[in-house]
């Protein structure tokens, strides 16, 4: 996030409320694997996402294919030249663990915002963190305490249908994913999934239903200039 941007709150969405309830009373965040996430995608295309591990795509049309065989010879074809095909290269090197987040910036041109009722797909079941500072404070230094390299911040989304090549990172999502506002915290060079024990979280979460969520209006009252004039 920028330094003019400040989070107000963090929601994290589960089909399954004893990992909930888990987070909430002893402190465990799952972190997983980024391969399930692919897999995940011809099920469920909100938590999937073929991108992820993605170190670059390239969206190219090919002209002609060329085949050399050891005693059948040469053949070519034509693919269909309006068909576009995606190069990806991935480097499964990272586990993730995902939170929706509601920043100053959402409220930016607005004073009210709704959450997008495909958050739904994730599950019946929310938890929300009302201090990210606290949680985030508490998350770095459990983090810190495991010894793990670690990166954390808002996803940027981008149109990753676009001809050429693009350069991929674990917080880079394609545009189709925007409404999901995720905020992402990554452990590096790790394969296995993790859990990872957060104190206080009693303290500053409250398990809701995703229902509840999306149905409510979150409204910004009180707003002033940054810099009142003398």
């Amino acid at each position: 996030m920028k330094k003019n941007e400040l989070p107000f709150c963090l929601i994290k969405f589960s089909k399954e409320r004893k990992y909930l309830e888990s987070f909430l009373e002893k402190g465990e965040l799952f972190f997983n694997s980024t391969e399930s996430f692919n897999k995940l995608e011809e099920t469920n295309k909100e938590q999937g996402d073929e991108n992820e591990g993605a170190e670059w795509i390239e969206n190219v049309c090919l002209s002609e294919v060329k085949c050399n065989h050891p005693t059948l010879g040469e053949f070519k074809f034509k693919p269909d030249p309006k068909t576009p095909w995606k190069l990806t290269q991935f480097n499964h090197n990272y586990l993730t663990c995902s939170f929706f987040i509601i920043t100053t910036k959402d409220f930016e041109n607005t004073d009210i915002i709704k959450v997008d009722e495909k958050m739904l797909k994730f599950g019946e079941h929310a938890i929300i963190i009302k201090n990210p500072k606290i949680f985030l404070d508490n998350l770095v230094e459990a983090l810190e305490l495991e010894d793990v390299d670690y990166s954390a911040r808002k996803v940027e989304y981008k149109n990753l249908k676009s001809d050429g090549r693009i350069e991929m990172n674990p917080f880079i999502k394609k545009l189709e994913h925007k409404h999901q506002n995720e905020f992402r915290i990554i452990i590096k060079n790790q394969l296995k999934p993790k859990l990872i024990k957060i104190k206080d979280i009693d303290k500053i979460g409250e398990i809701v239903t995703s229902k509840y969520i999306v149905e409510s209006k979150w409204e910004v009252t009180g707003k002033k200039p940054a810099h009142n004039k003398a």
